[in-house]
């Protein structure tokens, strides 16, 4: 794996703000596990991943610090010496409890990509949804899709 699509958004959104002036900042949630994917719609179609697999993806996300990715034990243990990792340490996570989580910092081992010391503070959040139209009925699933 050359680069990883969540560094080149996080470069993106960055470069795009530096461009047009207002602060913009991402956080990206990874996970690695099974997932059920199937198309929604009889007119209209849609592709739609669901499971456990993206309701913890979607945890990291929402649990993230601003500007960066954070990921779970089995997304570090896929990834292997390919990227460099910071250990962010555990976090409460609904449904789940304690889970053990890092930071992806780079595509090469030694060459991180941070933010400039104190630029959390002046950066505005951004959270990709899918619509409620797309969520599973509670009975099928428990958290967000």
């Amino acid at each position: 794996m050359d680069r990883s699509l969540a560094i080149e958004m996080l470069e993106g959104v960055r470069e795009f703000a530096a461009r047009t002036g207002p602060p913009l900042d991402l956080r990206i949630g990874l996970h690695a596990g099974p997932v059920v994917a199937g198309v929604i719609g009889r007119k209209k179609f849609s592709y739609d991943l669901r499971g456990d697999t993206v309701n913890l993806a979607s945890r990291m996300e929402s649990h993230a610090q601003p500007g960066h990715i954070q990921v779970t034990r089995e997304v570090r243990d896929a990834l292997g010496d390919a990227f460099a990792l910071e250990p962010r340490g555990p976090i409460e996570v609904k449904g789940k409890g304690l889970v053990e989580t890092w930071f992806l910092l780079s595509d090469r081992v030694g060459v991180p990509r941070r933010l400039p010391e104190g630029a959390d503070q002046r950066m505005r959040w951004i959270r990709f949804e899918t619509s409620s139209k797309s969520r599973p009925p509670a009975a099928q699933s428990s958290g967000s899709v």
